[in-house]
């Protein structure tokens, strides 16, 4: 299927004006195998000059890769407002769903085949907090890629969505406060309802991040996932629902902090299917040690450092 050509009829509609006036804040795209997440930041309290994390102690460089595993985490799980949240409502739609509490748009009419709804929710459990408003975008598939004005179970094959948001997360790591906006094609839907196909790509655009370390960063960061399996189930320790991932990534993370000191890491990310993932931290702009953690990319946090140093 010629998901390219997916895309370029959301373009179509973008450059008309129709979805650009509903989708202001742009949006950006999303695919599942984490390839060049960027995080960069600057300090905002000092004009010292930019240090080498080369000459940095070895402990300075371990921290440095916790917060990278901080962000990253946050940044992913349902629980804490990342990525899994959107999985969720776009899986959601992807079987034919409304979701819950969301204010529903058709942009043109009943027989438009682009559609738009926005979603604010709030919710604070066991340290984990997160409030913001997120707006998706998307255009249903056939087998044969035309676009559908509607869901049709056994015929609807894929489905191309865009999401932009404001949002702030609380985890018992790190807080942030960002804009979202990514694009994604879940497909094989008609094969797999309940464990699809899924690529795109997310950015996220913070304005500040406070760490365990007792760190504080600006942030963007981008990533990509390619051909990985979404499944969305319930929790019903947490009575939500969530979204599981399989599949491989890879990422860039670099980040500028307080007195314009800088770190860069290669991170390859290994999601198991179980809600968890293995996140491998190279310091690339460092002595070039590898670090690994596992994080529970449900909640939204790291569980413990693998290997250190």
């Amino acid at each position: 299927m010629n998901y390219l050509h997916h895309i370029s009829i959301l373009k179509i509609y973008w450059k008309s004006g129709a979805l650009r006036a509903n989708v202001l804040a742009g949006f950006g795209a999303l695919v599942f195998v984490c390839s060049a997440a960027m995080i960069s930041g600057c300090a905002t309290q000092s004009t010292a000059p930019a240090q080498s994390e080369a000459a940095q102690p070895d402990a300075v460089q371990a921290s440095n890769s916790r917060d990278a595993a901080d962000i990253l985490a946050a940044s992913v799980g349902t629980s804490s407002g990342g990525t899994g949240m959107v999985f969720v409502d776009a899986m959601t739609l992807a079987q034919g769903q409304p979701i819950p509490d969301a204010i529903v748009k058709t942009l043109t009419s009943d027989t438009s085949t682009v559609h738009t709804v926005t979603v604010t929710r709030s919710k604070t459990k066991n340290g984990y907090g997160y409030s913001g408003t997120w707006t998706h975008t998307w255009v249903y598939y056939d087998a044969n890629g035309n676009p559908m004005p509607k869901f049709i179970k056994g015929q609807t094959d894929s489905i191309v969505i865009s999401s932009v948001g404001e949002h702030t997360i609380t985890t018992p790591r790190v807080s942030l406060a960002d804009s979202s906006r990514g694009m994604w094609t879940i497909s094989n839907l008609v094969a797999a309802p309940d464990s699809a196909t899924l690529n795109g790509t997310l950015t996220r655009a913070g304005q500040t991040s406070r760490l365990a370390s007792g760190k504080t960063y600006t942030h963007t960061f981008t990533i990509n996932w390619t051909n990985d399996i979404l499944v969305k189930t319930h929790d019903n320790d947490w009575d939500e629902d969530v979204a599981y991932l399989l599949g491989n990534g890879s990422s860039d993370f670099k980040a500028v902090g307080f007195n314009g000191n800088s770190f860069e890491r290669a991170v390859s990310i290994v999601y198991h299917g179980d809600g968890t993932a293995t996140l491998t931290v190279t310091r690339t702009s460092g002595n070039g040690t590898v670090d690994t953690f596992t994080i529970d990319a449900k909640r939204g946090i790291w569980l413990r450092d693998d290997h250190i140093g």
